[in-house]
């Protein structure tokens, strides 16, 4: 019949003939003939886990150092930075702060956006200082952060844009 449903067409020896992988779009209706209870093997489904082995599984650390430092991590952040907000007063300390990052940036390749981005923060500190303090020698010191920020910036950024020279392999005996 060409205008009955697709549903009607349904025998329990053959997958439904809009069905996909021997899966049905829709639940038959009822009193139309229900599949049989054991499925042949090609409309079974097998769901397999992935493993991607122990190369790629996350590693975790349960070690008693590690547990100590998750613990003592907080702690010590807070510490650390009242310690150096009350050091940032000085301006030699945060100078030397500075200078010490300068020669790490280089040493250690840091990019020169980290640097900017530093420097636009002590900015922002500069003018956040200014509005609320006008007359602060603290918003001076921020001032000059940003300045050498800024100078350690232009370095990185110098050192990132020169091309890298290649070593020239030597020929034969030469």
């Amino acid at each position: 019949m060409p205008g009955a449903p697709l549903a009607s067409t349904y025998t329990p020896n053959r997958p439904h003939p809009g069905a996909l992988d021997g899966l049905r779009p829709y639940a038959p209706r009822a009193g139309l003939g229900q599949p049989p209870s054991t499925a042949t093997p090609q409309h079974r489904i097998v769901k397999r886990s992935f493993d991607p082995g122990p190369k790629y599984r996350p590693k975790t650390s349960d070690s008693k150092r590690h547990k100590l430092w998750k613990r003592f991590q907080l702690p010590l952040f807070i510490l650390g930075s009242i310690v150096a907000g009350m050091m940032v007063q000085a301006i030699w300390f945060g100078v030397a702060l500075v200078v010490l990052y300068g020669i790490c940036s280089v040493v250690f390749r840091i990019k020169s956006s980290t640097t900017f981005t530093l420097a636009i923060i002590s900015l922002l500190a500069v003018v956040a200082i200014m509005a609320t303090q006008p007359a602060s020698n603290l918003a001076n010191n921020f001032a000059n952060y940003a300045f050498l920020l800024l100078t350690i910036g232009v370095i990185t950024l110098t050192i990132e844009a020169k091309p890298q020279r290649r070593k020239k392999k030597r020929r034969g005996g030469r």
